[in-house]
């Protein structure tokens, strides 16, 4: 009997241990610092992070996606924080559809993204990437970015509008030998602002970097 209850205790903890979550945070207020533990979610609705508020995601977090053209809207500050024994991972539920990361800005206010050991792969055909910069202030390291179909000159990664940072140590994967269409790993827009390269794998992309601007301000490696 002892021997039966027991065996019950711990498939009873299992189950617990492995169940998912909804994602605890819909909207960051202005002012408001949200902290998501490490953990199993998931994500049905849009996060918006409003000016001035800013959402942290732990090391080791699993976030699994409903079908969303941009699952995270960033306008103040948003901080994925993994690490390479625990990255932060967003995926899709089952075979759906993950979008984009974005930020959006005004002329007196600038996001911030930190992400760092995040893995993440855009599902959603048209032209979506995985991460759009407008205005933003940015630190990507360690990342692994990749989009699932190559979309003519769509890019993994896009940096406009002023936009600067680094991106360092992160594989970014175009995915166009698997399908044979053109693919971009970083597009420089017109306007972005000083970018720098630090050990950045480029694979699977027609055009590792494409930069729009004249006289654009970019340092560092890419391979």
């Amino acid at each position: 009997m002892l021997r039966f209850v027991l065996s019950i205790a711990l498939a009873l903890f299992g189950s617990v241990a492995s169940a998912q979550t909804p994602f605890p945070a819909r909207v960051v207020e202005a002012g408001q610092t949200v902290t998501v533990p490490k953990g199993n979610y998931t994500l049905t609705q849009p996060v918006v992070v409003r000016f001035g508020g800013t959402l942290v995601v732990e090391a080791g977090s699993t976030i699994e996606v409903a079908p969303l053209g941009v699952p995270f809207q960033v306008w103040g500050s948003l901080r994925m924080l993994g690490s390479a024994t625990g990255p932060v991972v967003i995926k899709p539920i089952g075979s759906g559809v993950v979008g984009q990361i974005t930020t959006y800005s005004s002329m007196q206010r600038r996001p911030s993204i930190e992400l760092r050991y995040v893995e993440m792969t855009t599902t959603k055909t048209n032209n979506y990437e995985v991460i759009y910069l407008d205005r933003a202030d940015f630190l990507i390291e360690g990342c692994k970015l990749s989009i699932s179909q190559g979309i003519a000159n769509r890019s993994v990664l896009r940096i406009v509008n002023s936009s600067a940072g680094s991106i360092a140590s992160s594989l970014l994967d175009g995915q166009s030998d698997l399908d044979g269409a053109a693919s971009v790993g970083v597009t420089v827009g017109a306007t972005a602002g000083t970018v720098q390269f630090n050990e950045v794998l480029i694979s699977n992309a027609t055009t590792p970097v494409k930069i729009d601007k004249q006289f654009a301000l970019l340092s560092g490696s890419v391979e």
